[in-house]
């Protein structure tokens, strides 16, 4: 078989040229590449400037070009095999029925489309350095398979490796996108792409919407996506992500025109809903890195958050006026999880079968939370404070009260007395420490009671807290409260121990019997094995429950017993303490039958 030979620049274009002035169906290939440095497809440059206008398909095969410029043409199909680009690909006022680029690994470009309308863009098997379509563009629908999009390196021929500017896209599919092959970033700007369906790939860029651009159907199934940024007035109607997907963003700033939310069974980095009206929305068993809502979630919207695993939980400058509801939330057990409440107003969300206990970090800055409702949840005690940022520098014990009261009355409204009863304790304890604070340094030493009230007390206060301590001391009826929820700790919890109250009633009992005894002529026996000794203590110890009793008798012990001035300040002293022991221990164990 004769072997071809190779076209040179100028008889490349003019085979072109003549191929294109026929009507049957033609294919342009060169058993060895052609190189071209630059040239129009409608001839030479400003010889003819209408090029044929008879619908043609041309096929080009193994061709190796520079600088490409295809102008003008009308109702033609292109196909693309095995051809590389060395510069731009410019089409410009053309109509396109079909463009496929097939198999071609070394494809490069990049390829922009000005004032131009396809039916059909397939790239397929191939690389292709850049796309960009602008100034009107159109293309009903665009498929990319198997194939990379990539960022070209001089961004002045693009503003980005895939960028839609002014242009409408109805259809944009991407699929089979492997391992080793990626999609770069998409920008939509002022553009519509009325479908975007991404299935069975990895490595496909975030898609940025801005300057009103319009998304109407994001659907993503299998898939490892960058994620959706939504911002500058742009708008999405329906979202679908399903399928074991793994989205590292998906940012909703405003969308005024969503219609839906459908998140399941997939992995996402971050979420953001920001200013949002949503009319339908569901979330369910998903991972989420970071949840975050911010400024307001709107009236009539709805969002069901259902069997997700989250790391963080962020509401900050944020107005709940929608339906948000919180189902079997659980926190993230490798790592440490947080709950981050700032300035917002968490209206009535609803928080049923959540995990949200003390393993979680609970930072808390004047918020609202009286409205939420709960079930079968426990939100974590203890307000920590935010190790960065604008929240680090405030007074932790004043916004852990703020939290803990509102807590209070949440469970009281629902129902739960027993736990309401719990986060009163929790926020009279969070008074207690919070007057401690203000001791002098001496006494903050003496009355760290517990490791956590420590924390707040010692030197880990913050420079705020210690500003405090310096400065606002407490006044008199302050160290009374101190001195009265000391007390109340001390014996039985603020009323939720009765173990506390019963071992500390027995123990302070027998101290000040012991002290009774010696004070009328007992004295601790020497000699325990002693037959004499035993019966002397036990017989003093049978008077013991009647000691208990603040209503005893003075001479209650019977015998010629001295009574002296010690014995009846000892037992004056008595029947004042143990009287309040008994009634703390009463209390405590009226936990379940008292109210708050």
């Amino acid at each position: 078989m004769a072997r071809r030979r190779r076209l040179s620049e100028v008889d490349f274009i003019a085979q072109l040229d003549r191929l294109l002035t026929n009507k049957a169906k033609v294919s342009l290939d060169s058993v060895e590449p052609v190189v071209i440095k630059q040239y129009y497809i409608n001839g030479k440059k400003d010889e003819r400037d209408t090029p044929p206008r008879f619908t043609k398909e041309v096929t080009i095969n193994d061709v190796k070009t520079g600088v490409l410029e295809i102008k003008a043409w009308k109702t033609i199909g292109l196909t693309i095999q095995n051809a590389t680009m060395g510069g731009l690909w410019l089409i410009d006022q053309c109509e396109f029925e079909f463009i496929e680029i097939t198999d071609c690994p070394d494809f490069n470009g990049p390829i922009k489309l000005m004032n131009s309308t396809v039916k059909r863009l397939v790239i397929s098997d191939s690389v292709i350095t850049g796309i960009q379509l602008s100034k009107n563009s159109s293309v009903e629908t665009i498929v990319i398979t198997n194939s990379t999009i990539e960022k070209p390196a001089d961004d002045s021929l693009l503003y980005t490796g895939f960028y839609i500017d002014s242009s409408v896209v109805s259809n944009l599919i991407i699929s089979d996108i492997t391992g080793e092959q990626h999609i770069c970033n998409a920008t939509l700007s002022s553009s519509v792409l009325r479908n975007l369906t991404i299935s069975r790939s990895e490595n496909v860029g975030a898609f940025t919407l801005k300057k009103e651009a319009t998304l109407g159907a994001l659907s993503i199934s299998e898939s490892a996506v960058g994620g959706l940024l939504v911002a500058d007035r742009s708008d999405v109607q329906t979202i679908t992500i399903a399928k074991e997907s793994r989205i590292d963003e998906l940012s909703l700033t405003g969308a005024p025109g969503l219609q839906s939310l459908l998140v399941e069974e997939s992995k996402i980095g971050t979420i953001t809903f920001n200013n949002q009206l949503l009319p339908e929305g569901l979330i369910r068993a998903v991972e989420i890195d970071t949840l975050r809502f911010l400024n307001n979630f709107r009236k009539d919207s709805v969002l069901q958050i259902n069997n997700v695993i989250f790391r963080t939980l962020i509401f900050e400058d944020f107005n709940n006026l929608g339906n948000l509801k919180f189902s079997n939330v659980d926190r993230a057990v490798e790592e440490q999880s947080s709950i981050e409440i700032r300035n917002s107003d968490l209206g009535k969300a609803q928080f049923i079968g959540c995990k949200l206990d003390d393993a979680v970090r609970f930072e808390f800055y004047n918020s609202k939370l009286l409205e939420i409702f709960v079930a079968g949840t426990i939100f974590p005690g203890t307000v920590t404070r935010s190790p960065t940022g604008t929240y680090r520098e405030y007074h932790v014990l004043e916004q852990q009260q703020l939290a803990l009261g509102q807590l209070q009355k949440v469970y009281e409204n629902n129902g739960n007395t027993v736990q309401a009863l719990e986060y009163q304790a929790r926020y009279l304890k969070t008074i207690q420490d919070e007057l401690a604070s203000r001791l002098p340094r001496w006494l903050q030493t003496f009355f760290s009671l517990s490791a956590r009230a420590g924390a707040f007390i010692g030197r880990s206060v913050s420079s705020l807290a210690d500003k405090l301590s310096r400065q606002d001391r407490l006044n008199r009826k302050e160290r009374a409260d101190f001195v009265s929820l000391t007390l109340n700790y001390l014996s039985n919890n603020f009323g939720n121990s009765l173990t506390r109250a019963f071992w500390w009633t027995i123990t302070i009992s027998l101290l000040l019997f012991s002290l009774y005894g010696c004070s009328i002529g007992y004295k601790p026996a020497a000699h325990w094995w002693v037959a004499e000794n035993r019966d002397d203590f036990f017989h003093l110890m049978s008077y013991y429950p009647e000691f208990l009793l603040p209503t005893h008798k003075s001479n209650f012990i019977e015998g010629p017993i001295e009574h002296p001035d010690m014995a009846r300040f000892v037992d004056s002293l008595s029947r004042i303490i143990i009287a309040y022991m008994l009634y703390q221990f009463v209390q405590a164990f009226r936990k379940y039958g008292r109210r708050s």
